[in-house]
Order: C-alpha cells, then structure tokens, then sequence
C-alpha cells in the first residue's frame, strides 16, 4: 500500500483495503442516516416522564419489541428484552427485561403490554441495511467515476522505478499538486506507453439510480417526498398511487403501535399521568427527507432535467 503526505497525515492511494474502507465508511455514513430518519418516525403523546421516547423507538427499531410495565420504585417502564412462551394465537406470554444495569424484570402479559414494531414482529435494520449498502456503492462508483476523468490514461512501464516515479505523480495530481520534474532527455517521454482508458462521464446517471433508490426507501419508511426522478413523465394517477403505497408502508408500523397503545391504556387506566397514551405519524421526516434527498442530488452537478 502506497501513501502520500497531505496536511501531514499520510493517506493511502490505490489500496484496496483503503477501498474498502472508503465503502464501510460511506456505508456507516448512510446507515446513520437513515436509522436518524426511522427513529423520528413516529410521535409519542402523554408518555410518562420515566420513559425514554427515544430508546422505546430505536429499540423497537433494532429489537423489534418493548415491554410496556409498572414497577413500583422506577414507575412506567418501557424496556426491549427476550420474550417467550405462546397462547393459541402465537402471542407471547411471558418478557424477560434485559438492561445494562441488572433491572431485568420477568414480566408476564397480566402485567405489561408489549410493543410491537410492525406486525411481522421483526427489525427493520436487515432493510436499513440493505438500502444503505446499496446506496453506498452505487455513491463510491460515482465518485470513482468522477475521479476516472483525472486520469484517463493508463500508463504502462518497465521497471518498479518508473512505476514507483508514476505512482508518486498520480498521487500528487490525486491530492491536487502540481506535478513537475526535470527536463532530461529520454527519461520519461521514451519509456512509457500510455493507453486512453476513454472512461465515459456517467456519474450523473449513476447518482439518479441512487437518489431513486433512497426514494424508494423513504416510501418504505412511509415518507412520501417529491419524485424528482421521475416527476416529468409521471401522470396524477400515478402519483396518487405512489402516494397511497406510501400511506401504507406508514401504517406498517403505525399500526402496530396504535393497537399497543389502545391495550395500554385500557390496561392502566387511571394510572397514566397525562392520560391516554397517543401515537402519530412526525411530519417533520418528510422536511428532513426532502433536505436529505436535495442535497445529494447536489453532488455531482444535480439531477438533470428529464
């Protein structure tokens, strides 16, 4: 692996290991992204002071269930754990709590209500992920793409020398130096074989399959945001088709938290200090999305006009 000095850190050029991390990286990047976007999904009304709006999301979103309970010395409680046992429709009987701090309660469903993130009972991040690593590599192989039209020719050489000497020039140019050597005649201009590459200029092609893509996911979370994709040749009915697969890819996990609500409530009526407990949609995704969605289209040159 080779380096180069830029702000006196040394950087690693045309590594394959470096490539590899460029992709985790830009992966993570997405992944925390789009998990930010999923946990302000949704809205809890009049929860208790105890609870922790933002750990009952992401655990739901991560562990696919909480157990909504009472305890006597820690009040309201909603904490992911493992649940087990049946009823004659597959519903679990028994959650055992598991905390960092050695509260890990059984509770048993005379007690506790659980909260299911949809209604398969399952996580969202095998999806999360999925999206994000899609979206990653199709954003790094736009960057190489725009990296190609630096250099465009391959060069061919015959010793470790002249390949060592072209390597530190390209990664020079790499870094935005300029590359200057002396004048000796024969030493470079006889010794080399170049080849065009021709690498043709299709980032932008590329980054309308991404931005459709993250379109796509935020339908699945069930934020409905503009179609710039595709907005020139899509009709209303279209739209308004787009629009209500999206309403319920919403209520996929609305629902699910809407029913555990209702049972929560008839539960611990009289017990719940701002009363019933509500749960609505966060519009303010939709803003975020959007912001989210403009600013890539951004990143090379825009999406242009169909």
């Amino acid at each position: 692996m080779r380096c180069y000095e830029k702000f006196g850190k040394r950087i690693s050029y045309h590594s394959i290991l470096g490539d590899i991390k460029d992709l985790d990286d830009w992966s993570a990047h997405f992944l925390n992204t789009f998990i930010e976007l999923a946990v302000n999904r949704f809205r809890w009304k009049n929860l208790p002071d105890e609870i922790d709006p933002r750990y009952l999301e992401l655990s739901l979103l991560t562990a696919g269930s909480v157990v909504f309970f009472y305890d006597i010395v820690k009040g309201f409680c909603a904490l992911e754990g493992a649940w087990s046992g049946v009823d004659m429709y597959y519903n679990p009987t028994d959650y055992h709590v598991v905390t960092p701090t050695g509260f890990s309660p059984n509770i048993t469903m005379d007690e506790g209500v659980i909260i299911w993130n949809n209604f398969t009972r399952t996580s969202d991040m095998p999806s999360i992920w999925l999206y994000a690593d899609s979206i990653a590599e199709l954003y790094q192989t736009c960057l190489i793409n725009c990296k190609g039209q630096k250099h465009p020719i391959v060069v061919l050489v015959d010793s470790e020398k002249e390949r060592l000497t072209l390597e530190n020039a390209y990664a020079k140019l790499d870094g935005n130096h300029p590359v200057i050597y002396l004048k000796e005649k024969g030493k470079y201009q006889e010794k080399f074989t170049t080849i065009n590459a021709q690498v043709p200029f299709v980032a932008r092609e590329i980054l309308i399959m991404a931005r459709s893509m993250m379109e796509e996911f935020f339908k699945w979370l069930g934020i409905r945001v503009p179609n710039v994709v595709k907005q020139s040749y899509t009709n209303d009915r279209e739209q308004v088709n787009t629009n209500a697969i999206t309403w319920q890819l919403r209520n996929r996990g609305l629902h699910s938290r809407q029913v555990a609500a209702e049972q929560i409530n008839r539960k611990f009526k009289g017990m719940l200090p701002y009363g019933d407990l509500e749960i609505e949609f966060n519009e303010e995704v939709i803003e975020m999305a959007s912001e989210l969605l403009d600013g890539f289209s951004e990143g090379v040159g825009g999406i242009p006009n169909e």
